[in-house]
């Protein structure tokens, strides 16, 4: 038992009353207002995507003036530096400063991240890659430097890259590398147009081998693999070509998934390559080849035989698309929505918001003057689906095929196309590299009469903005 003196019992009510009157103060202060205040400078701004603000915060009636700084996108560090997020499109952010002294009392910025201005990207389609040719040469000296150019789209044929799962080096990137150098030293992106199937049946492969298949896009360990009942030679507009069971998992669509995930690794952090187009089909497409559905061919009755549907085709680009969106790419990644059965809307429609979903990019590669007079019924529905997704993702238009200045085939002028494309929403045109040599050289053929008119529609739309 412990005995207390009347010192440790004075000093003990001492401090009771010291402990009565501190509460008895903060009582008064509460009654008469003086709690706990905060506010934030400036109370509404704007600042670019990626941008900063430095904000202030007053803290009043206390000597705690710490506060706990939050933001609903971005970050901001304790000192109040607000650090934007990267944005597609504006986005509005509340910054909120807490008192660490009270924590029921709070002031907040408004903060508006305005994303950046995107200009369409006007592409070079597939310009000639070997310098003997006369088109070589001319796309060298009027479109490698010209400002109007964004980029050029280079073919890379799958089977011509890997090798196989026993070679010493199963991808063999050096022929990409090669044609990328010009490009880049003129200071253009390249994006990679990735063929799982030719669009090709020249009797040699990029690589110098022989193609004996008609199809240098699958490599040779690819056809064994899927073995003679899974693949089957097909009449393209391309000459005859075989073409493989794209269903078999096992057989075509793993080792297409770990070149996928190869190519990424080895160009995602590549400054002088824009974008990546996997091709799930014929070419840079989503169609498996034409004539897949006729029966009365040898090629529609095998894709019959492997269960190729409309709807099971569906499952099969569900299931890459979804590959796709796992691979974290570096470069924007994008896929072509190409009609299929009936009614032709059916697989855009249902590809496009897969795409979306995945952040990947699409587009149409069947570009043409009927889509002007059908809007907005448009090839592969793309006028309705750009409208839907404006912003969200970029928006791809190829022509289907050369234009002609005079209007008189299917693919149309350019100087209607191109301003329709802008004014529906296209971020990126794909335009053959002749059509291009028909705006800019001034000895090819047709550029006396339609050069100028042909040139002034593709220097308005690379100073376009992205609508």
């Amino acid at each position: 038992m412990y005995l207390y003196s009347k010192q440790h019992i004075f000093v003990l009510l001492s401090l009771v009353c010291v402990f009565a009157m501190g509460a008895s103060l903060i009582a008064q202060q509460t009654a008469a207002g003086n709690t706990v205040g905060i506010s934030v400078s400036p109370i509404s701004t704007t600042t670019a995507s990626g941008g900063t603000v430095q904000l202030q915060v007053t803290v009043r009636n206390t000597s705690n003036i710490a506060v706990i700084w939050t933001a609903t996108a971005g970050t901001v560090s304790r000192s109040g530096l607000f650090t934007a997020p990267i944005a597609n499109s504006n986005l509005n952010v509340v910054v909120t400063a807490t008192s660490a002294a009270d924590k029921s009392k709070s002031a907040s910025a408004k903060i508006t991240v305005l994303a950046p201005v995107s200009k369409v990207s006007l592409e070079v389609l597939f310009p000639p890659t070997n310098p003997n040719t006369s088109d070589y040469q001319a796309v060298t000296t009027y479109l490698m430097n010209n400002p109007v150019v964004t980029g050029a789209n280079l073919a890379v044929q799958w089977g011509t890259i890997d090798q196989g799962p026993t070679a010493t080096q199963q991808y063999d990137w050096s022929s990409i590398d090669s044609l990328i150098a010009p490009w880049a030293a003129a200071g253009k992106k390249v994006n990679l147009i990735v063929w799982a199937n030719s669009d090709s049946s020249a009797p040699t492969c990029g690589n110098g081998t022989a193609n004996t298949t008609g199809n240098c896009g699958i490599p040779a360990y690819v056809w064994s693999l899927l073995g003679p009942t899974n693949y089957v030679n097909c009449d393209s507009q391309f000459g005859t070509q075989r073409i493989p069971n794209y269903l078999d998992r096992a057989g075509f669509q793993q080792p297409y998934q770990r070149f996928m995930a190869a190519l990424v690794q080895k160009y995602g952090s590549n400054p002088n390559v824009g974008y990546v187009r996997f091709g799930l089909g014929h070419g840079g497409e989503t169609l498996p080849v034409a004539g897949w559905n006729d029966t009365t061919t040898a090629c529609g009755k095998a894709f019959a035989n492997w269960g190729v549907t409309v709807t099971t085709w569906e499952s099969y680009l569900a299931n890459m698309l979804g590959y796709e969106a796992t691979l974290s790419s570096g470069k924007q990644i994008m896929v072509g929505v190409t009609p299929m059965g009936s009614p032709t809307t059916m697989v855009p429609d249902f590809a496009a918001p897969l795409a979306i979903a995945g952040h990947i990019g699409f587009g149409s590669q069947g570009f043409e003057k009927s889509d002007i007079t059908n809007y907005p019924n448009c090839t592969a529905d793309w006028c309705n689906l750009f409208a839907q997704n404006a912003g969200k993702a970029p928006l791809e238009l190829q022509t289907y095929l050369l234009s002609c200045p005079d209007g008189s085939c299917q693919t149309g002028s350019l100087v209607d196309l191109v301003p329709f494309a802008v004014s529906h929403h296209a971020s990126v045109l794909e335009i053959y590299y002749q059509d291009w040599l028909l705006a800019f050289d001034p000895s090819y053929p047709g550029h006396s009469q339609f050069g100028a008119a042909y040139a002034q529609v593709l220097t308005q739309a690379a100073n376009s903005p992205v609508q």
